[in-house]
């Protein structure tokens, strides 16, 4: 492989830690590949996320305005192929079928990128991201000796993605932790609606189900005159557009079962790094209005030194639940509930889950 192009793919792995450098690193990699430019992409169902160099500007522009990403033709065959296959135009499509097709009529010629070479990996969430190589009509077709180079150079560049992916995943898990150094619930959810992760306040507040409970994978309301708008509010908060942006800006209020009314605020995961290689689409905050006097399961976590375990059933431990209750929100058996119950109760310094809950109000 050739030195320059060696350390090109240097310049892709620094990327992979440094998402901002993406668009130089693939600029660099389509001057060495002989082509227009390089992508990073992951088509999904409610957005697109691409990262591209300069040089494919004004190709993007008209691949969106003109809604080609909902009809791409060569993302679709070429996932179709798996991940471990080099893919390129004459692998997906014949020449009768180019010659009729509206995508590379109506788009890939006309932006003057007809030739292309792609594969992927798949990352966070099972989504695939695409590294697509394009040509202008100038450059030619990839060749068996152009895919042969690409190929050399896949396994490197593949490091590089699953690298990006890797650190933009830790970062959202970040995010999640951040927010529970400050007492707020937050839960970090697919474009689908999926809930991928939770600080422990919100897993205790999802368990609890006075206002938000799991259904299947997404989230569903308590309260079923509420589960319209819910649904509705997560649609668009998880969307791309200016829908989004404006669920992003309102807070939707929810019933609960006991009174109290929790306030969810969608803000997107931003970022065009995060568009490529994370599964999160939403980060959904959630706050309790009113009176409840049992304190959050970090605030235990750290006061008593709890594990994690610990702290989501001291969380509705302290809330006066009796333990066949706090067995069933939290789907374990009462003897489990009991079990952390007897290791929760000395690191209180107490003897009793009465005087448990006593000293646990102290902290709300």
């Amino acid at each position: 492989m050739a030195a320059d192009l060696d350390s090109v793919l240097d310049r892709c792995l620094e990327a992979a830690a440094a998402p901002e450098l993406w668009p130089g690193a693939l600029a660099a990699l389509a001057a060495a590949m002989g082509s227009r430019g390089v992508l990073l992409t992951r088509p999904a169902r409610n957005h697109f996320g691409i990262l591209y160099p300069s040089s494919m500007e004004d190709a993007i522009g008209l691949f969106f305005e003109e809604e080609w990403h909902l009809r791409d033709l060569r993302s679709e065959r070429a996932v179709a192929r798996g991940e471990g296959k080099i893919t390129a135009d004459q692998h997906v499509i014949s020449p009768d079928e180019v010659s009729r097709s509206d995508y590379y009529n109506g788009f890939a010629k006309r932006a003057d990128v007809p030739w292309f070479s792609a594969f992927g990996i798949l990352a966070a969430g099972n989504a695939f991201v695409g590294m697509s190589f394009q040509r202008r009509q100038s450059e030619g077709a990839f060749s068996n000796s152009d895919l042969a180079t690409i190929s050399r150079a896949a396994p490197r560049l593949r490091q590089a993605m699953n690298l990006s992916a890797n650190v933009t995943n830790v970062r959202d898990a970040g995010r999640l932790d951040g927010l529970a150094l400050v007492d707020q619930a937050a839960l970090l959810l697919a474009d689908s609606g999926e809930v991928l992760a939770g600080n422990a306040m919100a897993e205790v507040l999802l368990a609890i189900g006075t206002g938000l409970r799991r259904g299947g994978r997404g989230l569903v309301a308590a309260h079923p005159a509420s589960r319209p708008r819910l649904e509705r509010y997560l649609a668009a908060a998880c969307g791309d557009g200016p829908e989004a942006a404006r669920m992003a800006a309102m807070p939707l209020a929810l019933a609960c079962t006991d009174g109290l009314v929790l306030m969810l605020q969608a803000t997107p995961v931003i970022g065009e790094a995060n568009a490529v290689f994370g599964a999160g689409k939403t980060l959904l905050m959630i706050t309790t209005v009113g009176d409840s006097r049992a304190p959050s399961a970090e605030r235990l976590k750290e006061a008593f030194g709890l594990t994690a375990t610990e702290a989501r059933v001291a969380a509705v431990v302290a809330s006066g639940r009796p333990v066949k209750q706090v067995a069933d929100m939290l789907g374990m058996s009462d003897s489990a509930v009991r079990f952390h119950i007897k290791s929760i109760l000395p690191k209180a310094l107490v003897r009793t889950t009465a005087q448990f809950v006593a000293a646990a109000g102290k902290l709300a």
